[in-house]
Formats: C-alpha cells, structure tokens, sequence
C-alpha cells in the first residue's frame, strides 16, 4: 500500500492531519478521543473511525480506512466493475475476430477465384520447359528436360489433341534397374521445380553412396543435366564425377584454416610491398633506420605497437617510426628479445590485430 501525502495541521488547539485516499479528503486527529486513541473523520463529517495509536498515528490511520468493511466492499465492487468491463470487451473483440474471420475467407475464395482465371489466361507451354529445366511429375518423380523430343498432339479428334510435351530424362530410383528414365510427358502435368545452388568449385562436398558418405572437393562447373563435376578424396585417379546439387551437402569452412591463411596471404603481401620499395619514406614522412626491419606496411589510421615478449612495449601512429624503435630496443636488449611491429588491435590494447585472441576467440 503506498501512503499518502499528509498536510500537519491544527484542530481547536489539538495537532491533526489531513490527507487524501482514493478520492477521498480525510482528517485524523485526537480532539474527541482522549489519551491513545485518534479518530479518522471525512471531511464532510459522515463517517468516523477510532483509530489506536501507534508508534506511527498516520500509518495506522491509513490501515483501519483501508481496513474498514466499507473500504473492503468498495474494492469488491470496483473489481466487479473491472471483471464486467473486461468481459464487454471480450465479447467485443470476439465478435470483431468473428467479422475479421468472414472478411478472410472471403478474401481468400477471391484469391483462388483469380488463381484460377490466371492459370487459365498463362497456360504453360513446351517454351516454358527449356533444356535442363528440372520438373516433377504428378506421382512426384524428379527429371532434367533434355531438350529433344518436343512436341504437339496435332491428330484430330485425339483426345489429347493441342496438349504439348517434352522429353524429360527422370532420376533414377531405387528398383527402377535404369529402365523408364525417359518419357515424353505433357507440359500440363509438369511442376517446374526450383533449381539449388550448386556448390561453388573449390568447396568441400559430402554426398552418401549407399550407406557410405563420400568426402569430395567441387571441380566443375553446373553441366547442361544440371550436376556438378566433383573429385573424391583419396581418389589418386582424379575421376570427376557428376553428382547432383540435391545429394550434396556443403562442408562449412574451417575458420582456423582460413584464418590462417589469410594471414599468410596478409604477410607475404606486406613482405613484398616492403620489398619493392626499399629506403622509401611512408606515408608519414619517415625513413627506417639501418637495422630496423618492417615487415607491413604503413597507413593512415592506424596504431602501431613494438610487441616484445609481452604485449606492446610502445605505441605510435607510424609503422616506421614503430619499427625504428623496436630496432634500437634490440640493440639495447643485446638480442635477447625479440621485437616486431604490429598493428594494434582497436578493441583489445594488449593484443595483435590480426591474431587477437579475443576477437578470435571460439
């Protein structure tokens, strides 16, 4: 319960206190009661509550109001009130789902009546099924359009006369003993099918063959059957086989391994560009020293640490000015140390940006 905010004031000589509870002004004060006791009165003068004294008149005060029988029914019949309301809006609000709910079937049966009327003004043809187009049959077999025998029943009085096919050659299926993988259905019959990516040359590839899973590197490219060229491990030979996307699954990257090589790739880079321009100031003006060695290059907007065995030992905002300073730590260190300058990591002060063990951490 939280307590009102009470006003001191004075009734004929006697100390009192007025104060406001759900909606209502009260005055407490011990002018009627004599010694221990305070009465709680409205102002309007209607109502009065003996209240015994405490360490805390005000809180007592409070407590018997609230307390009271009338205060108690009030609050049953404010509930009552509450529930009632919420049960009106409850039924509002079913029948605005009950309206909602007939607006979106009628919605929905216009839809279908507009489905239907576009199906029937977009009819598919033999052009819709170009080469290497990947449908399904009505019995749910998977096929690859071949490209040849395409068609139209042009015999009058045939019952499917008008209707077009294609040549389709079908998946194999188990038990299938490689007869029926190639029909001429009609296109009408067909369902397009959304064609996978196919796997990028270079990624690793596993793919079951009977109850055993193949490991395999991706080295074609998607062919006109919509499959791509894939070599084994292991295979010493180098036969490509072509598997389809569908049977793959990609290998998710070792991320250890590429960052590794990047930094490799990162290293080598540096290394020669170093190379290709020895004794040329950097950006920032400055030439390395005789000794001093720099092994990246140096840019504008970056911080540069000497990293000794701990840590960065010294900081600057140029990789020259950074590696001249390593030079002369290892000559004062007598070559017991070894300095090299890297870029700081800008979220981690101590660390290596390119090998920082935070950033990289699993």
């Amino acid at each position: 319960m939280q307590m009102p905010k009470f006003r001191k004031i004075t009734t004929d000589g006697h100390p009192a206190y007025r104060f406001e509870l759900n909606g209502k002004t009260y005055e407490a004060n011990r002018f009627a009661s004599g010694a221990g006791a305070w009465n709680v009165d409205l102002i309007d003068g209607k109502k009065r509550t003996t209240v015994v004294s405490g360490k805390d008149t005000r809180t007592a005060a409070v407590a018997v109001i609230v307390d009271t029988p009338q205060a108690k029914t009030a609050q049953l019949d404010k509930l009552t009130d509450d529930v009632a309301q919420m049960n009106a809006d409850a039924d509002e609000l079913h029948a605005d789902m009950r309206v909602l709910g007939s607006e979106a079937n009628k919605l929905r049966t216009e839809i279908a009546e507009w489905g239907a009327k576009v199906d029937a003004l977009t009819t598919r043809t033999a052009a819709d099924f170009p080469k290497g187009t990947r449908v399904m049959s009505p019995e749910g077999r998977l096929g690859t359009v071949n490209g040849v025998d395409i068609g139209r029943v042009t015999l009058p009085g045939h019952s499917n006369y008008g209707r077009e096919y294609v040549g389709v050659n079908w998946d194999a299926i188990k038990g299938d003993m490689g007869a029926n993988r190639r029909s001429r259905p009609f296109v009408d019959e067909l369902s397009l099918v959304a064609l996978l990516e196919s796997p990028r040359v270079g990624e690793r590839v596993t793919y079951a063959v009977g109850r055993r899973t193949v490991n395999a590197t991706v080295t074609r490219r998607t062919n006109d059957a919509g499959q791509v060229g894939v070599v084994d491990d292991g295979d010493q030979t180098g036969t490509v086989r072509y598997v389809s996307p569908a049977l793959l699954t990609v290998q998710a990257p070792e991320l250890d391994e590429l960052h590794s090589a990047a930094l490799y790739e990162n290293r080598l880079r540096n290394e020669l560009l170093a190379a290709a321009a020895p004794g040329e100031p950097c950006k920032h003006g400055f030439r390395l020293r005789p000794g001093a060695k720099l092994s990246i290059r140096c840019e504008f907007g970056h911080e540069y640490g000497v990293f000794g065995d701990e840590g960065p030992i010294d900081r600057a905002d140029c990789a020259v000015r950074a590696a001249n300073d390593a030079a002369r730590y290892a000559a004062e260190d007598d070559g017991d140390t070894t300095y090299e300058v890297a870029i700081i990591c800008p979220e981690h002060e101590e660390q290596r940006a390119v090998t920082c063990e935070e950033c990289y951490a699993a």
